[in-house]
């Protein structure tokens, strides 16, 4: 209901009723009452479907925020930039489709070179704070656009808006997955992308209401300009170019070139936000351990075994517990593929005292072996 009354809300507004109208009002008191009942629900209930605690936690946080304005530029940016390339540009659908490969290229591009370096390296947050930078240049550089801009300029600026985006996307949530618990990396993953999806679509709907303005804006002082009826000017949200006077179709194109710089320039200072956070952000390596759970055969007792892993092993211990169905993962304040604080200093001093022999102990026939603490912590 929160969000289904945001979303409702900068998609009407404006158009079926005005933004100070009782309409806005009561959606934005049930969107306000709605989040206030979701949160007392979540922090009551045994199994909640956003637990707080991971939500509030300070990555997480600053990773939903940069999510939300990436997200607003990369669904804003792809919505209109094929309006601005046909009725800027006077491109035909398919034409602006072709020409909006750079910034697909770039994404692609992107994504593909933070994973082989954050992989190669283990560090993330250079690489985000890389993609912020150059999501902010390319979107600022898109903010000069007009009607008269040559194309393969227009490649360059979204192929740069395109190498950020797909720098950030995942690599956001793959800092939160670093961060939080194994029992935890599911709500944690879910819940940025719940949000840069929301985010996505209320920057569209936005962006529209203020594009909308600025050619009504534009056409109404063009009418003033040429003496003309600002009734008799084209409506803004239903543009037909057919059988339009050239005079009025350049003034169309002009509105429609200088008004999608206008929505770049306010996705740029949104980019900056991004940036901030990821600044903000506290770097954590990479985790190169997971917890496991091993039950011994003759008392039946579960153990939480820590295990030097490589990621790729990580990823296949976890597969083959998902294939047999065991819980790799039971105890509640195990800190997931991460060592605690306790845990690396466990090991500190273990490693300053050295390695003891495992206490030993005969068997019938005088044999000594080894003899297995239940509580023996394996690396």
């Amino acid at each position: 209901m929160a969000t289904s009354s945001l979303l409702l809300w900068v998609s009407f507004a404006g158009k079926l009723f005005d933004w100070g109208s009782w309409e806005s009002i009561l959606l934005i008191v049930v969107g306000v009452l709605s989040t206030l009942a979701f949160i007392l629900v979540e922090r009551r209930a045994s199994e909640p479907t956003m637990p707080l605690h991971v939500v509030t936690e300070r990555t997480t946080v600053l990773a939903i925020i940069a999510a939300i304005a990436t997200g607003g530029a990369m669904f804003a940016s792809t919505t209109y930039l094929g309006q601005y390339f046909q009725l800027g540009q006077g491109y035909t659908p398919t034409e602006s489709g072709l020409l909006m490969l750079p910034q697909v290229v770039g994404s692609f591009l992107g994504s593909m070179i933070a994973g082989q370096l954050i992989t190669r390296f283990g560090r993330w947050k250079r690489v985000l704070i890389a993609g912020a930078v150059i999501l902010a240049i390319g979107l600022f550089l898109a903010s000069q656009l007009t009607h008269a801009t040559p194309a393969w300029l227009v490649g360059i600026f979204i192929c740069l808006v395109g190498l950020g985006v797909g720098t950030l996307n995942q690599n956001l949530v793959l800092a939160v997955q670093n961060t939080v618990g194994l029992k935890d990396m599911g709500s944690a993953s879910s819940a940025v992308a719940f949000f840069r999806t929301v985010g996505g679509a209320v920057a569209v709907s936005l962006f529209g209401a203020l594009l909308t303005r600025h050619l009504s804006s534009e056409m109404s002082q063009f009418a003033a300009d040429h003496g003309l009826d600002a009734h008799q000017t084209p409506d803004a949200a239903s543009i037909d170019l057919a059988g339009l006077p050239p005079a009025v179709l350049e003034a169309i194109r002009e509105a429609y070139g200088t008004g999608t710089g206008l929505l770049f320039l306010v996705a740029g200072i949104a980019s900056l936000v991004t940036l901030v956070c990821v600044l903000l952000m506290k770097e954590v390596p990479l985790r190169t351990t997971v917890d496991v759970a091993e039950v011994d055969p003759e008392t039946g007792e579960i153990t939480m075994v820590t295990k030097r892993v490589n990621p790729v092993e990580a990823a296949g211990l976890r597969m083959q517990h998902a294939e047999t169905g065991e819980l790799p993962v039971v105890d509640p304040k195990a800190s997931g593929l991460r060592r605690s604080h306790g845990e690396r200093a466990e090991e500190t001093a273990r490693s300053a005292r050295g390695a003891h022999a495992a206490p030993v102990e005969p068997d019938a026939a005088g044999t000594a072996h080894p003899h297995p603490h239940p509580r023996h912590r394996a690396e």
